[in-house]
């Protein structure tokens, strides 16, 4: 059985990340196979194959049954059953439209990557456009912190950071996050904004921060902070009330040092607070989380696509 790691250049990657299987592959061949003597049994009068053929959700639906089984058993009693779902009145902005906002916001940003993409990645909702972080900051605390103010500033005030945390020296990019990210910005390289394929949280709802990275498809890899920050500056519908799905972070780490014996690893979350309906970004314990709250959040990811 294949390792859920290989190693590259003596770094360990996902498996998500390396080479992916075809249907050409001797383990592709077997479930094609099985496809074609499940479809034979079915004896299809030629009418009802023809509506199989014209149906536009046949494929996503077909790739949604060999994902589903093709999902490992890590960690699977870290999921539970979620009904949340996105803010009253959200859907993804286009591309251009993004770009223009960022652009407002921060007159000093550069153009926005516009080559041709092809189609999404199954699992992803649409293009999202990014800034360099580079660009709002020297480093990736500071420029979490640009974001935060831009947040407070367009939203009359009702964004917080929480309490008792500092970003400078607790809350950092993922070493895998990071990595991917130099490889995005390298392939789209001129420009100051980067797009990228990527969901807001719904696809891993309910599942823990291992979970979901247990179960990520072919290239998907999690946000951080300042990723979906930007996703919310550019789409505030998004979380807007306390029963909106809260979006979980991943791709960042926050990790606090309480003495020589203890220290906390959290990722962080947007929420939205019941009492004040102040949105804010709160932590929760990396690995475990608190699986009584779990159906709350769902981990935001996106992808490398293959011109990365």
């Amino acid at each position: 059985m294949m390792s859920r790691k290989q190693k590259t250049k003596g770094e360990e990657l996902p498996a998500h990340l390396t080479a992916p299987i075809t249907a050409d592959h001797p383990e592709g061949e077997i479930a094609t196979q099985a496809f074609r003597a499940a479809y034979n049994k079915l004896l299809l009068p030629e009418d009802r194959a023809a509506r199989v053929n014209a149906n536009r959700e046949f494929s996503d639906a077909l790739a949604g049954v060999i994902e589903r089984y093709s999902l490992p058993e890590d960690y699977v009693n870290e999921e539970v059953k979620s009904d949340r779902v996105y803010g009253k009145g959200y859907t993804p902005r286009p591309l251009g439209d993004q770009i223009s906002i960022l652009r407002i916001l921060w007159p000093s940003l550069g153009s926005g990557f516009d080559s041709n993409f092809p189609a999404l990645p199954h699992g992803a909702e649409a293009l999202f456009a990014i800034p360099r972080w580079e660009k709002l900051g020297k480093t990736y605390a500071e420029a979490v912190i640009s974001l935060f103010d831009m947040l407070r500033r367009q939203s009359y005030g009702s964004f917080s950071h929480g309490y008792y945390f500092d970003f400078g020296n607790d809350l950092c990019q993922s070493e895998v996050t990071k990595r991917i990210w130099n490889q995005i910005g390298q392939a789209q390289h001129g420009h100051d904004i980067l797009v990228i394929p990527a969901q807001f949280g719904i696809r891993h709802r309910g599942r823990s921060v291992r979970r979901a990275r247990a179960v990520y498809g072919r290239n998907e890899f999690s946000l951080g902070v300042f990723a979906v920050g930007i996703m919310l500056l550019t789409h505030p519908e998004r979380l807007s009330n306390k029963d909106d799905l809260a979006v979980r972070c991943a791709g960042d780490d926050y990790k606090k040092q309480l003495s020589h014996e203890s220290s906390l690893d959290w990722a962080p979350q947007f929420s939205v607070e019941s009492d004040t309906g102040c949105r804010y970004l709160q932590f929760h314990e990396r690995d475990k989380g608190d699986l009584n709250r779990q159906e709350e959040t769902g981990s935001a990811t996106g992808w490398a696509t293959p011109q990365m």
